[in-house]
């Protein structure tokens, strides 16, 4: 039992009243979350004269508060929305509230952890017991409410509920992240093809490759989506909850100056020890290599620090509803990486730097990147209300609990780049440039996951929580089917298609100036490997937010754990095949990941029948086996043509323009055949647009047949 002071007696309504609304009609005293912008706020004249808008339920009254004295409060009947006339939304309990659901804030902690942050990443994962149309709202004084600086004004609310009454604003935020995504994306292959032109599969790319291990893991492990996903459902507890904006910064300060100093010991003694380590994973490599990566290490390890700080201000932000920041800081990132491999080609012309600088140019690029995306966010958490104070308290509970939440993360990340370290070391027993051509071919594989996969997982999760929240289970098992479908549809056939098309894809990106045709095959050999796995990393972002919707953060991480012990066993089995075993040892482990989550679910969501989805499974395959060989055909017939008419490019710019006409004629081959297909096999429906599309060519056909 708690104790309440008078200054903060409050009716209290029982959680789950929501769930189970009473008959007798709402007194007019108290306030309704409406389902419609144009009606939410207003009240009615009398009991009698209310009505209820559809789906609402009659709201149960409630007793006047104790004027005076102590009341005690029973845990159980802490509300979770107050009034929405004075702005003020609860979202959760107090984290260090025993009656606290921890696997509520634990799902957002390994939701958060994926790579590319979306709001709605975020928003459903403080999940309210009530669904949004029939709260039950206490009364509540006004003059109990804080003012002032303390206040919170709806705007600078995260909570679900108000983000759906704003859903011009989700648009608007969601439209920012995605054009940053896709500018990103863009920096990303045209960084990747200017250093493979000035570098290649040279001693210099294995070396710089090799290099970023130490500082990315520090990072990820300390900072990271760790503590990104961690510090955002406290740093909101505190805002909103509690509406206590000082100690909300307070607890900012302390995780910005905990991630920054823990970062700075860990880059010193990385810097100390980096010669002793570089050798743990880089295996069979002459010392003179050895020294450069120890170099290029000790100059990486300030992109943690950076990265450590950008990232508590990216949580600021973010949870302020302020996203153009931190979209805009993924893209000078890459911006940073651009400009020091332009460095060295502007050396390399004039020797503006001695003529030297070579692969410096891009590791200071590395450090350009992160300091750019720590900057440009500063000034905005400032005005945001941050305002720094060099404090550190790792008793603080708001502290505590942050930590509490890293944890479980810390681990998964652990795990991941342990796997990590073991394919960069057996890549390291193999020819020159080989950890080059394995992590550039890894680069490649994760574009069409990333644009299939993690933005139509990213967009279903609020969905699923939502109706995990209302007990809609049918509802729930049929949006992660319909989700599962939509996503299976694509990434099969860009999973055949990237292995058809591979090889041409990589000449033209890759193969220009210092990049050779000998090269090719270094990036090409494991990139058809890891295309077979793109399936079942696409399934897993799915598969994996579902879990958490169901408030079950701990499954995907067990089995995570378990699919990079069985790949990195796996790794070793395959060794002997080269760069092609670790990139089938990785598929293998992905693939079998996603087929376990997806028995599990079916064991948690009862009724949740996969034979149809085996049998749309099997049809996508037929289908997208099919378009790859229209591809092939198309890229043929395109190339047959060039080479009829003469026309060969002589300059470097005409031969990839006619490349870049042969990939694309086999892409616009393959997805007419696909969707005929598709359409044959009445499978379209996975996509809702691309069904309609089918269809409304069938009818023009049709007519003028």
């Amino acid at each position: 039992m708690k104790v309440r002071p008078e200054n903060e007696d409050r009716e209290e309504a029982p959680r789950s009243a929501a769930r189970e609304p009473a008959s007798e009609p709402r007194p007019p005293s108290q306030a309704r979350v409406q389902s419609r912008p144009e009606t939410r706020g207003t009240l009615p004249a009398d009991p009698a004269s209310a009505k209820l808008q559809p789906g609402m339920a009659p709201m149960t009254p409630h007793p006047a508060p104790a004027p005076t004295g102590m009341e005690p409060v029973d845990p159980d009947d802490m509300p979770t929305l107050i009034d929405t006339r004075f702005r003020h939304h609860l979202l959760a309990h107090g984290v260090n509230d025993p009656n606290v659901d921890q696997d509520q804030l634990e799902a957002i902690s390994f939701e958060s952890s994926l790579a590319t942050f979306a709001p709605s990443r975020h928003e459903s994962a403080y999940f309210d017991d009530q669904p949004s149309m029939s709260l039950r709202l206490p009364t509540i004084d006004a003059g109990a409410l804080p003012s002032g600086d303390a206040a919170i004004a709806e705007d600078e609310q995260p909570s679900t509920q108000m983000r759906a009454l704003k859903g011009n604003a989700i648009a608007v935020a969601t439209m920012m992240l995605t054009a940053s995504f896709i500018i990103g994306r863009v920096l990303g292959l045209f960084r990747n093809s200017l250093f493979a032109g000035l570098f290649g599969a040279s001693v210099d790319a294995d070396a710089y490759t090799q290099a970023f291990y130490i500082p990315d893991t520090i990072f990820n492990l300390v900072s990271g989506g760790a503590l990104l996903s961690a510090f955002i459902p406290i740093f909101t507890q505190y805002m909103v909850e509690k509406r206590d904006k000082k100690t909300a910064y307070y607890v900012a300060n302390i995780a910005l100056n905990t991630a920054v100093g823990g970062l700075t010991i860990l880059a010193i003694l990385g810097m100390i020890f980096a010669p002793k380590l570089v050798p743990l994973y880089v295996l069979n490599t002459p010392q003179g290599e050895l020294n450069e990566i120890v170099s290029l290490v000790r100059i990486m390890l300030l992109q943690p620090i950076f990265l450590g700080a950008s990232t508590v201000l990216s949580a600021i932000l973010q949870t302020r509803q302020r996203f153009l920041l931190p979209a805009l800081a993924t893209v000078l990132y890459n911006v940073g990486l651009i400009l020091g491999l332009c460095a060295t080609l502007v050396d390399s012309k004039t020797r503006l730097f001695g003529g030297n600088l070579g692969i410096y140019g891009a590791t200071w690029g590395v450090v350009l990147g992160a300091a750019l995306q720590f900057l440009i966010q500063f000034p905005g958490a400032i005005r945001a209300g941050l305002r720094y104070r060099p404090a550190i308290n790792f008793m603080h509970p708001g502290m505590r609990s942050i930590m509490r939440l890293m944890v479980p993360r810390i681990v998964n990340a652990g795990m991941l780049y342990l796997a990590f370290g073991v394919d960069r070391a057996l890549a390291s027993l193999l020819s020159q440039g080989s950890a080059y051509g394995f992590f550039t071919a890894f680069q490649l594989m994760l574009l069409p996951i990333s644009i299939f996969a993690m933005a139509v997982s990213t967009a279903a999760f609020p969905t699923l929580a939502a109706l995990f929240a209302a007990n809609e289970f049918e509802r729930l098992r049929h949006v992660i089917l319909t989700t599962l479908r939509g996503i299976l549809f694509l990434s099969i056939p860009a999973s055949l298609g990237l292995i058809g098309l591979a090889r041409p894809i990589i000449r033209l990106l890759l193969q220009h100036g210092n990049f050779t045709a000998q090269d090719t095959s270094l990036v090409y050999d494991p990139l058809i490997f890891l295309s077979i796995g793109i399936a079942g990393h696409a399934s897993v972002e799915i598969l994996t937010r579902s879990f958490y919707a169901l408030r079950d953060s701990r499954t995907p991480v067990y089995v995570s754990l378990c699919q990079f012990a069985f790949m990195i066993g796996l790794s070793i089995l395959l060794f002997p095949m080269g760069l092609r075993g670790l990139g089938l040892a990785m598929s293998i482990g992905v693939l079998g990941e996603a087929l376990v989550l997806l028995l599990l679910l079916r064991q948690r969501l009862r009724g949740f029948d996969i034979q149809p989805l085996f049998i749309f499974t099997v049809s996508v395959l037929a289908a997208s086996l099919v378009s790859t060989l229209a591809a092939l055909v198309g890229y043929a017939a395109v190339d047959r043509i060039i080479s009829y008419t003469g026309i060969d490019g002589r300059g470097s710019l005409e031969v990839n323009a006619l490349l870049a006409a042969r990939i694309g004629a086999g892409i616009i081959a393959a997805a007419v055949v696909y969707l005929f297909f598709a359409r044959f096999l009445q499978i379209d429906d996975a996509v809702p647009m691309l069904s309609r599309i089918t269809r409304r060519f069938s009818l023009k056909r049709r007519r003028a047949s």
